[in-house]
Order: structure tokens, then C-alpha cells, then sequence
């Protein structure tokens, strides 16, 4: 038992959830953009909501923030986290597949659109796959996009959060196309309540 009240079974079974998720979504990647793009999920951890920064970057290290508004059975916000680099280096395979766009050092409105919609994708199957395997009803609103420093990172979204989020389940999500990685963070924003539903509801699978 972490100090945050899960059991090491209960997060195995929600890096496990990730790891659904991300497969199903990196299929779509890979139909949409006719190129092998792989997912994997090496760890998931669930911390404080004041300790995410720690687990993304350096200080002060531009980061690229994608986050959506979850509704449903829990009260919730679902943010992926990328380095600026990162998601430059993103934008531009998806970029490259769809319209044969040389490279391309910044992150321009089509590269912000593009990784927005791939992020809508990710999340999307994410909390399908918490969804079925949970036996929960949630769904996600259009994703925005916005940057900030690895010590300000989801502090300034969960400002505009009615309630007061309280922990961060963070999951390892790495990109692979051609050898290349690409990291980023999915993390699930929860309250004290929702995380409550999250693990009543794991015991409720578990122990089936």
C-alpha cells in the first residue's frame, strides 16, 4: 500500500487498463497515418496532484499539455504531457504521413491541430478501455492544447476544476515509430471521491 491508499494489484490492473487503451489506439494511429506507430506503457504510478511536475521534467523545460474535461461516473480532467521537443518531433511524423511535410523546428498551428486530434484519439480509447473494464460510464470533451514550465504543469488546469483534485494517476506513455521514441505522460486527474469509485470498483474486478 502506497501512502496515496492503492494497492500495487489495484495499479498493476490500471497500468493494465493503460495498456488496452494505448493498444487500440495506436491501431488507429497506425491506419490513419499508414505508418507503424507503437505504444507502450512501462509503469504507472499514482502520486499527489503537487508531485506530477517531478515525474515530467527538469524545471523550467517548455512542456506541451493536451487535456480534456472527463464527465461520467467520476469528476475528472485527463492531460497528456509532452516535452516541446517531443511533440515537435510528433507533429511532424503525423504531418509527414498526412500531407508529406518537410520537418519542421517549431510547433505551428497544423502541428498543434495534429497532435491535438491524435491526443483526442489516445484519451478517447483510454477511457474506453477503463470504461469496459470498470464497468463505468465516462466520456471526455474536445481536448485544448496549451504550454507551460515542468513546475507550473497542470497547475493552471486544475484551476478552472470544480473540486478539488487531490491525485494524479500517471502513466508512462511512449511513442514509437522506426526505433525512434517519442515520450509522453497520460495522466488521470482525480478527487478524493472519484479515486474512491476508481479502486471500489477495482476490488469489485479483482476479487471476481
Amino acid at each position: 500500500m502506497i501512502n496515496t491508499g492503492i494497492t500495487k494489484l489495484q495499479l498493476d490492473a490500471l497500468r493494465e487498463v493503460g495498456t488496452i487503451g494505448t493498444g487500440n489506439a495506436s491501431i488507429a494511429f497506425s491506419e490513419m497515418l499508414e505508418c507503424e506507430i507503437k505504444l507502450k506503457v512501462p509503469w504507472a504510478r499514482l502520486v499527489k496532484v503537487n508531485e506530477v511536475s517531478t515525474m515530467l521534467a527538469p524545471p523550467r523545460e517548455l512542456l506541451v499539455e493536451i487535456h480534456s474535461r472527463v464527465t461520467g461516473d467520476i469528476n475528472a480532467l485527463v492531460v497528456v504531457v509532452f516535452s516541446r521537443e517531443d511533440a515537435v518531433r510528433l507533429a511532424d511524423i503525423i504531418l509527414r504521413s498526412i500531407i508529406a511535410r518537410e520537418k519542421s523546428m517549431v510547433l505551428d498551428i497544423l502541428g498543434r491541430d495534429a497532435i491535438r486530434e491524435l491526443c483526442n484519439i489516445l484519451i478517447g480509447s483510454y477511457l474506453t478501455a477503463l470504461n469496459k473494464f470498470l464497468g463505468i460510464r465516462l466520456c471526455h470533451h474536445v481536448p485544448s492544447i496549451s504550454f507551460t514550465l515542468t513546475e507550473r504543469s497542470v497547475s493552471d488546469i486544475t484551476k478552472a476544476f470544480k473540486g478539488k483534485i487531490e491525485y494524479a494517476l500517471v502513466l508512462a506513455t511512449d511513442f514509437m515509430e522506426k526505433g525512434a521514441m517519442i515520450r509522453g505522460r497520460l495522466i488521470l486527474l482525480l478527487d478524493s471521491a472519484s479515486l474512491k469509485i476508481l479502486t471500489k470498483r477495482l476490488d469489485e474486478k479483482i476479487k471476481r
